[in-house]
């Protein structure tokens, strides 16, 4: 994984390469929906989005669910965050 002080070092010295993606046919789309409706409540999506796990780590359920429980985790500070700065542009409207 690239650490966010490579990729500020690459991006200073002009030796980030440019890549170009299909607009329809390179997107890749993750989402969950509603079991009932099916309805979309939730989408990553993205050009050469990647998902990697560190296999080595993940040797059992109990590994397989810890490493869940961090991503619930993630991605509930991430709707807080988003839900937080919702409000505040609404209040200020």
């Amino acid at each position: 994984m690239v650490t966010e002080e490579e990729k500020q070092q690459t991006q200073s010295i002009g030796l980030e390469p440019e890549v170009v993606f299909n607009t329809l046919s390179d997107r890749r789309i993750l989402a969950v929906q509603t079991e009932d409706t099916h309805e979309t409540i939730m989408e990553i999506s993205g050009y050469d989005l990647q998902i990697n796990f560190n296999r080595d780590k993940l040797q059992n359920i109990a590994d397989i669910e810890s490493m869940l429980d961090g991503l619930k985790d993630l991605f509930r500070r991430v709707v807080m965050q988003d839900l937080l700065e919702s409000n505040v542009e609404k209040t200020n409207s």
